[in-house]
This record gives C-alpha cells, structure tokens and sequence, in this order.
C-alpha cells in the first residue's frame, strides 16, 4: 500500500472514530440512572418541546421548520403537522384554551385546533416571534407576540395591534393568575410590567432584573411570583404583589429552558445538564442534576412532576426520571 493510500485509510479511520464517538454519546454511552426512554422523529433539529395541560398531547419543533405531536405516553416517530415549514422553528406555545402555535424565523405563524390538530387562519407579522402568551377576557382571546425587533403585537378579533415594548428586542412573556399584568423580559435583561386593564396597556414597573439577555419568563403554579432566567445561568424569583427579587441563585451556564412543578424549578442548560433546585427562603437549594449528553434546548415536565423531556437539537425526545 501506498504511503498516500495509507495516509487517507487512516484519515477515514479517525473520521470514522470521532463520528462513532460523536453517536456513542448520544446512543451507545451509558446513560445516568435518571433516562428511562427515547422516542424518535423523522423532523431534524428539535429545539422547542410542548405538553399539554392534560398530559395527553407531546409537542416539538426544531431547525427544519416541522412541528412534530405525539399521543402520550409517546410511541414511534411522531405525526407531522400540516402546514409544514422549512425555517427553523423560535416558538411553540399552547393556549388554554386547546390551539397549538408555532412561529417561524421568517415571521410566519401557524395554528391549529386541539385535539383535532385542524389548521386554523392567523395573520402572520413577518417579523420573527420569540415567544407567545394567551389570555381570554369578556369573552374575547387575545394573543400576545414578543416580536425580536422590540415590539410586542396583540391579536384579537379586531385585528393586530403592535406596540413598543420598551426592549430592544423582546425574548419571553407571561402573565400573572387573573391574566391583568403583562411580564416581558427583554434582551437588555430587564422585566417590564404592564397593565392591560389600560386600553393602552401601559408601562407600570420597570426592572433591571438580569445582567444579561433573559431567556425564559414563567408564572408560578400558585401566581404568586414570576420566575426568569438568564443567559448567564441566573434564576430570579420576583414576588407578583411587590415586584421585588425574594429569592435568586446561579447555574455555570446559560439556561436555555426552564420548568416549575410546585416549589421545585427544573432547569435546562447549554451545559448538557438537567438540575433540580428547591426554593428554601431566598435561595436555590440543588437537589439533583445529571447530564443529558448534549446541549438542552426544550424541556417540559409531566403533571406530577416525576418525569422531564428534552429535546438537545437531534430528531429524539428524551425522558428522563426527577426525584
């Protein structure tokens, strides 16, 4: 053999190796005790991970622009939703009310009706959407669209409404338990309050919540406190009736996902890690963590708290067991 044959067989070789690495860690590695199962899809690139209020239903989207549904407890590859998409997918969100949406890179928005997953018109903005929240009053649903560009948009039956949010671009929402406060948290790391009893939906609090651009807004179970994260990997509880911090602590790196069943608060990282952190007076106590293999990008946990999915980018949903 040539020493140029000899040479390029050991390149494939080494090619071979790092590629069988690379999937050994995501499919021959010795798991941590916390996996119990995968279920695959035929969509590539999962990033955002839903579950229904009922447990029923399991939703992803990812770099492909395909939304993929399973019936729980989740078997074979999935049912992908049409109408498909072909840019990456920034948001999934689930109304209360049973409708699914998905908002693309290209500003397009698409919705269905659950659980008969029956595509339903919405008028897309063409902006990209970051994140979603929903509310209904006197009859009328409102959507709420945190837009990358600033702005935040409200849908209703009278049409859509944009308005400055106040961020140089807006990254997560929430609203409080009586759906009358608006939460945003911007890229600048501030949250900002306001009031939707208010025609105007006027500003009424601003924070300088995070040092860095925050990531993820969620409402406690109980409403009594708004919870937020930022890339830097701080958490911030923040007291709904007194809009100040009550309790605070960190991860090493980024929380790119975040969950909360009852007094526990799940994080996801870019770390590869799924922590465990109990809210004891003004801090986080960690209670558990394991490694997933891979950066987490989407995560949702069951109703009764004892099991997280994750989605890390590839084409699986991962389970894993809590404590």
């Amino acid at each position: 053999m040539s020493s140029r044959w000899a040479r390029l067989t050991a390149i494939v070789v080494l090619v071979a190796a790092a590629i069988g690495t690379a999937l050994a860690l995501r499919g021959g590695r010795e798991f941590p005790v916390e996996f119990e199962r995968s279920i695959s899809s035929s969509a590539t690139g999962l990033a955002r991970l839903q579950l229904s209020e009922d447990g029923r239903l399991l939703f992803a989207a990812g770099g492909d622009g395909s939304v993929v549904h399973w019936l729980m407890p989740g078997t074979g590859s999935g049912e992908i939703l049409s109408p498909t998409g072909s840019v990456p997918v920034t948001v999934l969100g689930l109304t209360p009310d049973s409708l699914l949406l998905a908002g693309d890179l290209s500003g397009r928005l698409r919705l269905w009706e659950l659980p008969s997953l029956k595509p339903l018109e919405i008028e897309s903005p063409a902006v990209p959407v970051t994140c979603v929240a929903f509310r209904e009053v006197a009859g009328r649903k409102q959507l709420f669209l945190g837009m990358a560009e600033g702005r935040i948009v409200t849908v209703d039956d009278q049409g859509a409404t944009p308005r400055v949010s106040g961020h140089r671009g807006v990254k997560a929402l929430a609203l409080n338990k009586e759906g009358t406060v608006l939460i945003s948290g911007g890229s600048e790391g501030d949250l900002i309050w306001y009031d939707l009893q208010e025609q105007q939906q006027q500003q009424i609090a601003r924070q300088k919540t995070h040092s860095a651009e925050i990531s993820v807004v969620l409402l406690s179970p109980g409403g009594d406190a708004v919870i937020s994260a930022d890339w830097d990997g701080h958490v911030r509880v923040t007291s709904t009736a007194t809009r100040e911090v009550i309790a605070t602590f960190s991860q090493p790196d980024a929380v790119s996902a975040l969950a909360v069943h009852g007094e526990v608060i799940i994080t996801g990282s870019w770390d590869r890690r799924v922590r465990v952190w109990e809210i004891k007076g003004d801090a986080g106590t960690l209670k558990s963590e394991f490694d997933t293999g891979a950066a987490v990008l989407g995560l949702a946990v069951t109703a009764d708290g004892k099991t997280a999915m994750t989605v890390c980018g590839t084409r699986s949903v991962d389970f894993w067991k809590l404590p």
